[in-house]
């Protein structure tokens, strides 16, 4: 992913392409010590640490290109109809055990981050 990102971010450069909009995850970056206790240990001691270690480099390379982003964290998928996200800030402190959103309503929020300006240059954590 970071690679892509890299390229993207180059693209973006070069044409005048003004945001990117991109679904990370809760637990990466500077959210990751606010995931439950379970997660963190099955993150750390899994094959999706190499996940979250890459997406820990898109926020990174994101972070420091200088184009407009937002980097949405959402919680645990599910697969329930859309409805309304409730925002964390940018780490989900104090989000609970097992906070969950609907992949439908991660998707409103995607376009919403793109046609609006009030998510820029931010990572939020996003739950239902």
């Amino acid at each position: 992913m970071v690679d892509s990102h890299a390229n993207l971010i180059s693209v973006m450069q070069e044409h005048g392409i003004a945001k990117i909009v991109t679904m990370s995850a809760f637990g990466t970056g500077d959210s990751f010590p606010n995931l439950n206790f379970l997660m963190r240990l099955v993150i750390k001691t899994s094959n999706l640490l190499y996940t979250f270690l890459d997406h820990d480099l898109v926020d990174q390379e994101l972070k420091e290109s200088g184009v407009q982003f937002v980097l949405a964290r959402p919680v645990m998928l599910t697969d329930k109809e859309a409805r309304p996200v409730r925002e964390h800030g940018n780490t989900g402190k104090d989000l609970g055990f097992m906070p969950s959103i609907s992949r439908k309503s991660v998707a409103v929020f995607l376009v919403d981050a793109a046609e609006k300006n009030n998510w820029n240059k931010s990572t939020p954590v996003i739950s239902n």
